[in-house]
């Protein structure tokens, strides 16, 4: 019983220190979002780029574009357009094999609520798709270009590079996905 009751007490005191390091990732964490955020409103920027990419679709060597973002400006938003451009791994722009495109707007459509970015306990997380955008077995990422966002008012706001850049979340430190997820929520 004694044996029992020791390997008890180690349970919940390792138990109790794992919580309390979640606790202290989360508040680590959501100091790094709030950073990124204040970030990007200090250029006026009304998102926050939370990541971008590009996939293979699997499909005859199609490439997709995820970007995922968090509405940070005090209007919900009816849609927004990315243009977006894809690179080889040499850093060279590639153009489909199909239609020889490169550069291309994918649009994406709301409504994207505005967030309470005082309280970092959940945010919105908007997550954004599309299939199959270019055919080319050399593209390793995108870059994007322009953003344009069309407010629930119809007014229109325009976001260059220099913008987006400094509105891409980053931080020097890895972080567990599975407590800064406790953060954005996607809704999957």
């Amino acid at each position: 019983m004694k044996k029992l009751f020791i390997i008890l007490c180690l349970f919940f005191s390792a138990f109790t220190v794992y919580s309390q390091s979640d606790s202290a990732k989360l508040e680590r964490y959501k100091e790094i979002t709030r950073t990124n955020i204040n970030r990007a409103k200090s250029t006026g920027s009304p998102i926050l780029i939370y990541n971008y990419e590009t996939r293979w679709s699997g499909y005859a060597g199609g490439v997709d574009c995820i970007i995922r973002f968090v509405n940070i400006s005090n209007k919900r938003i009816k849609y927004l357009y990315f243009t977006v451009v894809p690179y080889n791994k040499v850093n060279d722009i590639a153009y489909s094999r199909v239609g020889n495109t490169s550069e291309i707007t994918l649009d994406h459509t709301g409504y994207i609520e505005k967030n309470d970015i005082d309280n970092l306990d959940r945010l919105d997380l908007i997550f954004a798709g599309w299939s199959n955008v270019w055919y080319n077995s050399d593209i390793s990422y995108m870059k994007i270009t322009k953003i344009q966002i069309v407010f629930d008012d119809n007014s229109k706001f325009i976001m260059d590079s220099k913008m987006i850049n400094s509105s891409i979340f980053f931080s020097e430190e890895k972080l567990d996905s599975i407590i800064i997820d406790r953060i954005f929520d996607d809704g999957r």
